[in-house]
């Protein structure tokens, strides 16, 4: 395909929320190029768990984007075959009793809550429901062929400032994550270095996830995905000195108290990213001598959750800004 000279947008980052924000925009018929200065493996998105939850989110927007976004991913888990997205059912625990779940986990298919004899030792409150499971390198993979399908550009490229690309396109997305500490620049922007493990699905497999309530520190997740189960996790602040192999014995020995067969488990992969915490999600316009740009990051551990509604709301501020240049000619 032949790139214009001047495209409509120019989207600055290719985690999930750039993809997904590229896709958005590309099938909406717009040119597009989506830069990134990182290839697939070292995007912070690629070490993501993942699984559909809005939790750690303040925002009171972010459920809705929260619910965009889960029946987008029940739709493609059904209908895009080799996405990397399952629906599976499994418990939410807390080791306190009487906790109740949150409003939207009432809400999920198959929720009850679970009986005593259910929960492993140590937690005294669940509840069952099903949820959209994401393997992010098979589903980051599957954005990058729609977007590339959908007649965008994706490019390797580092960009040292919003003046460098904004003679190129009419509106620039940025959906940079921590990048966007320096670009824009955003010193409300922190990063939370998280780390999970991977593992070999043993015999007999894993076949339920199972998460705590922890919202910091060191939260326990066991999310199976076929011949592997992601295993997590710890988050501590950037620039914490963490030794990767002690931390990847611990995660693994903290979910085999959870499922004992997962003691003897082989470690194929240890993933560690740097989550974008700001106290609010950005997603909104600006204008900077007179170059539209929408923001659209900050999403913490939550990128995954919040990013089919985000993307969809950068879109629609990407179409009006565009609108309005048209007008003013």
């Amino acid at each position: 395909m032949v790139i214009p000279v001047k495209a409509d947008v120019i989207v600055v980052g290719a985690g999930v929320s750039g993809l997904t924000t590229g896709v958005c925009l590309a099938e909406a018929g717009l040119s597009v190029r989506v830069l990134s200065h990182q290839a697939l493996p070292d995007r912070t998105s690629f070490a993501a768990g993942a699984s559909w939850g809005p939790y750690m989110l303040a925002d009171a927007r972010a459920f809705e984007w929260s619910r965009v976004t889960r029946e987008v991913l029940e739709k493609l888990a059904t209908a895009a075959e080799g996405c990397g997205i399952r629906i599976v059912a499994g418990i939410d625990a807390a080791e306190a009793a009487g906790v109740e779940p949150p409003d939207w986990a009432a809400a999920m298919p198959g929720f009850r809550r679970c009986r005593p004899d259910e929960l492993p030792s140590r937690f005294r409150s669940g509840w069952h429901y099903e949820v959209p499971l994401v393997d992010m390198p098979t589903y980051l993979a599957y954005l990058q062929d729609r977007l590339l399908a959908a007649g965008a550009t994706l490019e390797e490229q580092k960009i040292e400032s919003f003046a460098q690309i904004g003679d190129h396109c009419r509106v620039i997305v940025n959906c940079a994550g921590i990048g966007a500490r320096e670009l824009v620049p955003d010193p409300t922007l922190q990063g939370v270095l998280g780390q999970l493990v991977v593992v070999k699905n043993p015999d007999p497999p894993v076949v339920r996830f199972f998460q705590d309530d922890a919202e910091h520190g060191d939260l326990t997740y066991i999310l199976p995905h076929g011949d592997l189960v992601v295993l997590g996790g710890c988050a501590v602040a950037e620039g914490t000195s963490v030794d990767r192999e002690a931390v990847a014995e611990q995660i693994k020995s903290r979910c085999a108290q959870i499922e004992p067969q997962l003691a003897t488990a082989q470690i194929v992969e240890v993933r560690t990213g740097t989550r974008p915490v700001r106290p609010r999600i950005r997603v909104e316009r600006v204008d900077v001598d007179g170059q539209p740009i929408v923001h659209n990051y900050g999403h913490g551990g939550s990128g995954l959750t919040v990013s089919w509604g985000c993307a969809l709301e950068a879109a629609q501020l990407v179409r009006a800004a565009l609108d309005q240049s048209r007008r003013e000619g």
